[in-house]
């Protein structure tokens, strides 16, 4: 027969163990969830700054500056609208939101290692060309898909890649015609360097110890109680044997008195 303090210490013991790997892979889990929300919000913020400055410089036409070599004139705008020239001589070409995005990139890839992207299934520039992960990306914008983000990489040296389609705006038709308003023009990507702390050890070691430790407690008030539970026994014992002498006691003198009453008669 079993004994039933041994049986409940091992369910207690397997309830525990159960309980410590659901909180194991539940942490695990919001950790993961938590690195996700932190690259996605991050992506997000850096990806609607830079909407927010091609929309400024679509809705006055583009800017003007002073021409040099890292700005040439650009030959993607119609020959009229590329370049002036000021009262003293010098020229100033037209930078367009594609053209200042591309170069704000090149400044946050240097500073930053953040690497955006302006592309297209149907690229005006070679360079904007999409690359083989974001050609699905851009069919599913085609979908109705409204934002598409993974990591790539391994563990340490993680990128996270986000993108979110680029719609056409009135601003956007004097440089893009063939197009109706609301209508996909490309995509915005970016890639992010994150760094995470994505050692399992320091969560797992907690949960080993936690786990020892509760089964630690367990076994000792099992152990105790089945101390308490023998000296009960061995007790109850003492009385049920102390009782049965009592009954025999009285049998006795029941035997002897109805012997002393017979003698008596």
């Amino acid at each position: 027969m079993i004994n039933p303090i041994k049986k409940y210490r091992a369910i207690a013991s397997a309830i525990w163990a159960c309980t410590v790997l659901f909180s194991f892979l539940w942490n695990q889990a919001d950790d993961s969830r938590e690195k996700q929300t932190i690259a996605l919000e991050t992506a997000r913020s850096f990806v609607n700054h830079m909407l927010a400055v091609r929309t400024w410089n679509a809705e006055h036409g583009g800017v003007f500056i002073f021409s040099n070599d890292k700005t040439p004139v650009s030959p993607y705008l119609p020959a009229d609208q590329q370049s002036l020239v000021t009262n003293d001589g010098r020229k100033m070409t037209r930078v367009n939101p594609a053209y200042m995005t591309r170069q704000v990139f090149e400044v946050a890839d240097r500073r930053d290692k953040v690497r955006f992207h302006l592309t297209s299934l149907q690229p005006i520039r070679p360079e904007n060309k999409a690359l083989p992960w974001e050609v699905g990306w851009l069919k599913d914008f085609e979908s109705g898909v409204t934002e598409r983000s993974a990591f790539v990489g391994s563990p340490g040296e993680e990128i996270f890649r986000y993108m979110v389609p680029l719609r056409v705006t009135p601003a956007c038709l004097p440089c893009h015609d063939g197009y109706k308003t609301g209508e996909i023009r490309g995509g915005l990507s970016v890639s992010l360097p994150l760094h995470f702390n994505n050692s399992p050890w320091p969560l797992l070691i907690s949960h080993i110890l936690a786990a020892i430790m509760g089964l630690l407690v367990i076994h000792f008030f099992a152990t105790r109680l089945q101390a308490r539970s023998g000296q009960l026994l061995i007790a109850n014992k003492c009385l049920l044997q102390e009782i049965e002498e009592h009954k025999q006691s009285e049998h006795e003198l029941v035997t002897i008195r109805e012997e002393f009453e017979h003698r008596v008669a």
